[in-house]
């Protein structure tokens, strides 16, 4: 069961790293799982199915995102509601959750949250002893200045304590969402094997490490998708 409950944050997190509109794995069917509210909108939705043979519940809860020093930074948020923020579902069940941004007016950037999605296991429900493994799902929730607000990356090679490091600057007032990111060093490659994913707050700056010595003179080139278009930029050593 325990890795069952493991594949669903698997899941859950790649959808949401595609911009997939639903997740399926093992237990629970979450959709959307990535909440977008535009302009005046403040309510949105999300929907809840519990696919599995038993009973699960599970909790809710709702943080700001920003990006400090290059890394997500979460903190609990006094603006994103959730109703009801505790439910069980029995098998086959769904449950509509109510998200709502409150106390925001006027913005000129967007604002960026997620959802903590966590299983509450039976043992902890009954007083039982016994090692829990936490299960938990993270979905992004944005509230965005309008349908045309964009991102705007700028790239620029830092020191980190490990080494270098590629940062890349979002002066846009929408996120960006960079999809199978690779970075060359003239002919090797120094980071995004696998392909490097992840977000891109707007106003903030998210940071990549490189791998091995890279020559001063090389040129680094970066590739990768974004949300509205590829993403291509060289830079100069």
């Amino acid at each position: 069961m325990k890795r069952l409950l493991a594949r669903i944050a698997a899941a859950a997190l790649m959808a949401s790293t595609f911009g997939l509109g639903s997740a399926l794995a093992g237990s629970i069917e979450l959709s959307p799982v990535s909440l977008q509210m535009v302009g005046k909108e403040r309510t949105t939705t999300l929907r809840v199915r519990n696919t599995e043979a038993q009973p699960i519940t599970l909790q809710l809860r709702s943080v700001d995102w920003t990006q400090q020093n290059g890394e997500d930074v979460y903190t609990p948020s006094k603006t994103l509601a959730v109703s009801p923020p505790v439910f069980t579902l029995q098998p086959g069940e769904t449950q509509t959750v109510r998200v709502v941004v409150e106390k925001v007016d006027a913005f000129k950037v967007e604002k960026a949250y997620r959802l903590i999605l966590d299983q509450i296991p039976a043992s902890s429900l009954h007083g039982q002893a016994g090692v829990v493994v936490p299960i938990r799902v993270l979905l992004p929730v944005f509230l965005t200045p309008s349908s045309a607000s964009r991102p705007r990356l700028s790239w620029a090679l830092a020191s980190s304590p490990s080494g270098r490091a590629l940062t890349a600057s979002n002066s846009g007032d929408a996120r960006e969402r960079l999809v199978s990111l690779k970075v060359t060093s003239g002919t090797t490659q120094v980071a995004g094997e696998e392909g490097l994913s992840g977000y891109v707050l707007a106003g903030s700056t998210r940071s990549f490490p490189l791998k091995g010595s890279i020559a001063p003179s090389a040129k680094i080139s970066v590739s990768g998708e974004g949300i509205f278009t590829p993403i291509k930029a060289d830079l100069a050593p």
